[in-house]
């Protein structure tokens, strides 16, 4: 099992990998003024994490986490309701307010 919980953490660590160097390629393309942007993929690392977690916990206790901690898109997961808050928030007119 300690064999299957590695595997799982290493999945994890390279998605996480993958969506911060998304985001960064994203942000260099943005500062040369070409439009687009990186989508994540938001729950993937922090499943991958918790299965590593499930199968190793003798093991491996509870840094296993840290991927999914680090990982941009569980913090888009969090944000997400906010962002889109402030979207409808900002599309209504001044008079509904």
């Amino acid at each position: 099992m300690l064999i299957l919980s590695i595997v799982f953490l290493l999945v994890a660590i390279c998605i996480a990998s993958m969506n911060i160097a998304g985001c960064i390629v994203a942000y260099r393309r943005r500062q040369k003024g070409i439009e687009g942007g990186y989508s994540n993929i938001p729950i993937l690392s922090l499943l991958l994490c918790g299965l590593a977690w499930l199968t190793g916990r003798e093991y491996l206790k509870l840094w296993m986490f840290i991927p999914a901690l680090v990982d941009p898109g569980t913090w888009a997961l969090i944000a997400l309701p906010f962002f889109l808050a402030w979207n409808l928030l900002k599309r209504q007119p001044a008079s509904r307010r």
